[in-house]
């Protein structure tokens, strides 16, 4: 990948970064306590959503992290190398999921491995 568009992907990672801080900020304020309902359906929804906002926000954050990664890849020149065999991934997958870390035969292998365990 060109150095113009590194840094063009690097903008674009900025750019997720900030977006999800705006969405979810830096922590779970939105993932409440439960709180005492007499009613038990009204309980169990509560929770329900409670849980739901958390494994939001959990996601949220988890891919906070791989963007970040991501630049620090591209701040350390292995952007674009696959984490396994070395060889550089395409720039059409970066572009379809720039937090990639494994080209398309490793991944394919990766999820084949996974399978049978």
């Amino acid at each position: 990948m060109r150095t113009q568009k590194i840094e063009q992907m690097k903008k674009r990672l900025y750019s997720k970064i900030a977006e999800l801080m705006s969405l979810t900020g830096h922590n779970p304020s939105h993932v409440t306590e439960a709180e005492s309902y007499a009613d038990p359906y009204d309980q169990a929804a509560q929770e329900t959503s409670r849980h739901s906002n958390f494994y939001s926000w959990n996601r949220e954050r988890e891919m906070m992290t791989q963007l970040k990664l991501a630049i620090r890849r591209i701040d350390a020149g292995t952007y674009g190398v696959c984490a396994t065999c070395g060889e550089r991934i395409p720039e059409k997958r970066l572009l379809a999921s720039p937090t990639v870390i494994l080209c398309m035969t490793c991944q394919t292998k990766k999820e084949k491995n996974s399978e049978w365990h």
